[in-house]
Formats: C-alpha cells, sequence, structure tokens
C-alpha cells in the first residue's frame, strides 16, 4: 500500500500546483521510495490535483501577499485555497512551518495531519 495511501484514507484532493512541490518534498523528507509512489497514487486517482481557476488565482495572490514576510508561496498558498474551497478543514503536509501559521477563510485553524 502506498505511503500517501496509509496516512489518509479515501481520495485527497489537491491544486495543481501542488504535485511538484509533493514529489520533491517526498524525495527530499521522506526518500525516494515514496517519491516513485506518487505519480501511481495520482494515476489510481488516490490523489486528486484540484484545477486552478481565476478566482482561485487571486485568492492565491491575496494570502502570499499576506504571509510575504513568512515566504508562504503558491504551491502552499494554493492548498489552503483548495481546502477552503473544498470546506476541508484538515491538510496533509509536511510543513508545518507555514501551516501552523496561515489561516483560512473558513477555519479557524487546519488541522495538520502528518
Amino acid at each position: 500500500m502506498p505511503a500517501s495511501s496509509r496516512i489518509l484514507s479515501g481520495s485527497c484532493p489537491g491544486p495543481n500546483p501542488g504535485c511538484d512541490e509533493v514529489g520533491y518534498l517526498l524525495e527530499n523528507r521522506v526518500g525516494p521510495e515514496t517519491e516513485v509512489r506518487f505519480p501511481g497514487d495520482l494515476a489510481a486517482s488516490n490523489l486528486l490535483p484540484e484545477g486552478l481557476r481565476r478566482a482561485i488565482g487571486v485568492r492565491i495572490a491575496e494570502l502570499v501577499a499576506t504571509y510575504s514576510d513568512l515566504a508562504l508561496g503558491t504551491v502552499d498558498a494554493s492548498v489552503v485555497v483548495a481546502a477552503e474551497r473544498l470546506g476541508a478543514v484538515a491538510v496533509a503536509t509536511l510543513d508545518l512551518t507555514h501551516f501552523s501559521v496561515v489561516r483560512s477563510a473558513h477555519a479557524s485553524a487546519l488541522e495538520l495531519l502528518p
């Protein structure tokens, strides 16, 4: 069973800009064996990339500007926006530095899943 499937049950929506970042973080923080399984999870629809629309881009830009002192970045902001759009209060991340600080529009704090 892929590592991401053990952490999350069911499908896990996520932003398209996040796919590259997820691959990078898996390789550098977990190991290349886990990174190799990531594209397979995408292909099997265990992880579902969220589409990027104009309004989403505007919201991402707002978050990046709001948290410019934190250097939030496009990928992390897109994860927050995906959570907002989907009403999700939990996100799977290895980046506790950013996600423990950022506040979404729909929840006082996001639950961070390892």
